[in-house]
């Protein structure tokens, strides 16, 4: 449980140091606008601090769920996807740079990264994706 809870606050503490820098890209007088979406672990281990029981992802009716989700996250027109693997990890980008010359939905593994990362990147004709997790040794019992 140390491990996750830590997890999820390295996480938060990431967002919000990116929230609060991201002001500083904004050109002109308007802010930058930014989407943060959060999701359960799809091939969930049970090391989160709530694990849950859910079907498979890859399933016909899945996988039309996430793609009308796809479509309504391109409607945001976000210009970078940020996924959940370390920071400067090439072989995420190789692995998307594959998928997207490939464009094979099949090919997507049962991953949150995968089946919504790389499938909203692919949707909007981005050319990469940005790991951006980022370990921090932050103790839990220290933020209380």
């Amino acid at each position: 449980m140390f491990i996750t809870q830590n997890k999820m606050i390295r996480r938060l503490v990431f967002a919000l140091l990116m929230m609060h820098g991201i002001h500083g890209f904004s050109q002109g007088s308007q802010p930058v606008k930014v989407m943060l979406l959060g999701t359960y672990h799809m091939v969930n281990p049970g090391l989160d601090m709530a694990n849950m029981k859910a079907d498979d992802v890859t399933t016909a009716k899945r996988q039309a769920e996430l793609e009308d989700l796809a479509i309504l996250l391109a409607e945001f027109q976000p210009t970078k996807i940020a996924i959940e693997a370390s920071y400067g990890d090439s072989i995420m980008v190789k692995r998307y740079l594959q998928y997207i010359e490939h464009k094979n939905p099949d090919s997507l593994k049962a991953n949150e990264i995968y089946q919504i990362g790389f499938r909203l990147a692919a949707k909007l004709n981005h050319t990469t994706i940005h790991p951006v997790d980022y370990r921090l040794n932050i103790q839990p019992e220290s933020l209380e």
